[in-house]
């Protein structure tokens, strides 16, 4: 199968990023579905759906004004968040692995 690590039975990303980066940035709206983060260039990252879901359950919170920072890289025109910090709280959230696969996937199947 595509993507997957025979040895181990472990999905892997279908596509590795290029360049991860970290940007620095501050909340500009922040609600229970989304929130915005502005970076330092002027950019705005929605930061939302399932990979917002899974920092809330890792207990990620941000309010608009907190100081961020995200690392992450582009995929397919948009930015993919791997770890946020809230540097209001000091709280880091990993959301994928070094190679970009999301933590909300799980680890596959079990061989």
């Amino acid at each position: 199968m595509q993507g997957e690590d025979t040895l181990r039975g472990v999905p892997q990303a279908d596509t590795q990023p290029q360049e991860w980066m970290t940007l620095k940035g501050v909340v500009v709206s922040a609600t229970a579905d989304l929130i915005e983060i502005k970076t330092e260039g002027g950019a705005v990252i929605p930061f939302e759906g399932q990979p917002l879901r899974f920092a809330l359950q890792g207990g990620f919170a941000a309010r608009a004004g907190d100081a961020v920072t995200v690392s992450g890289f582009e995929e397919d025109g948009e930015f993919k968040i791997g770890a946020v910090t809230n540097l209001a709280t000091g709280k880091t959230v990993t959301l994928r692995d070094v190679a970009g696969r999301p933590g909300w996937a799980g680890r596959g199947r079990r061989g």
